[in-house]
């Protein structure tokens, strides 16, 4: 896997030097294979902020390790695609960032999750693709209903074949923190709110 730049540009001489350099002194046996490796090592730099980075900038740390899992990323999100998407809003979350949320709201089979600010419930069918049971809320109506038949939130979960939410409630989170009971009983709560700016 090596190398990988973001943000940056090394030329292969480059990346040969930093690898000798940095990586020189370690104790690893065996042959160098960069397709298909037994084993990966990543290599992190951090650059000052406001430097340009690169190989004539000294970096302020590396970070080295070797890669002990790799887990299967998000290309199964690529079949909630947005462009596939039954129904749309202009603020409609990008999948693969609404698996993400997913993911670190630990989504799964039997769990219970609430989206506040749900829209067109992209975060919610994330957690629904992990097994998760979905409540929404939205304080605009016209989300919670969709554009009629076909293009509801409803069918958006119906198109992947995921169980419907459990509720759509309209509701203004912003306003008022009691619109649910006080009972702990949802397993997470996850949302992308609108900072103000109306859709």
């Amino acid at each position: 896997d090596f190398p990988q730049a973001l943000g940056v540009t090394y030329k292969t001489e480059d990346q040969v030097a930093l690898i000798q350099e940095r990586l020189g002194g370690l104790d690893l046996k065996g042959k160098v294979r960069l397709t298909d490796p037994d084993n990966s090592i990543i290599v992190l730099m951090d650059f000052p902020i406001g430097t340009k980075a690169g190989p004539a900038t000294p970096p302020r740390h590396i970070y080295i390790g070797r890669r002990v899992a790799k887990a299967p990323g998000l290309k199964f999100a690529d079949k909630y695609r947005l462009p596939h998407r039954c129904f749309l809003g202009p603020t409609s979350l990008d999948h693969q960032l609404s698996m993400i949320i997913a993911n670190q709201a630990h989504a799964r089979p039997g769990a219970l999750v609430l989206d506040p600010f749900c829209g067109t419930a992209s975060i919610l069918v994330g957690c629904a693709a992990y097994g998760a049971h979905v409540l929404g809320a939205d304080l605009d109506g016209r989300m919670l209903v969709g554009k009629g038949a076909g293009k509801t939130i409803a069918d958006n979960f119906k198109q992947y074949g995921l169980g419907a939410p459990i509720g759509l409630q309209r509701a203004d989170f912003a306003a008022a923190s009691d619109c649910w009971r006080m009972l702990p009983f949802l397993d997470a709560i996850v949302c992308d709110p609108p900072y103000g700016v109306r859709a």
